[in-house]
């Protein structure tokens, strides 16, 4: 991981705009549970990519992991607006429905 944060890192050195880098260091704060710089990250990926509906998926989680729940809807829907046939995306909608167990 420190790798490939250097990689990317580098890579917005060279493309401040670059949408890939952004969503990659977005999914690796994510796995480090870093909710808000994942979110951070996300949020500039969507504005080069913002029909990208994983990245809006991503950004969910983000939210969520950080508590935002309505934050976290709306980015899911925004999601299922782009591609209302993806199982995760439903699902994840699903259980921001039910709340917590």
């Amino acid at each position: 991981p420190d790798l490939a944060k250097r990689f990317y890192f580098s890579a917005l050195r060279l493309n401040p705009e670059h949408a890939g880098a952004c969503n990659n260091l977005g999914v690796l704060a994510l796995r480090e549970k870093r909710w808000e710089l994942a979110e951070q990250f996300f949020t500039r990926a969507l504005l080069q990519s913002p029909d990208d509906a994983k990245v809006h998926y991503l950004l969910a989680q983000a939210r969520f992991g950080a508590g935002d729940i309505s934050g976290a809807k709306r980015a899911i829907e925004g999601a299922i607006h782009l591609d209302s046939q993806q199982p995760e995306f439903l699902k994840f909608r699903d259980q921001l429905e039910v709340g917590p167990p």
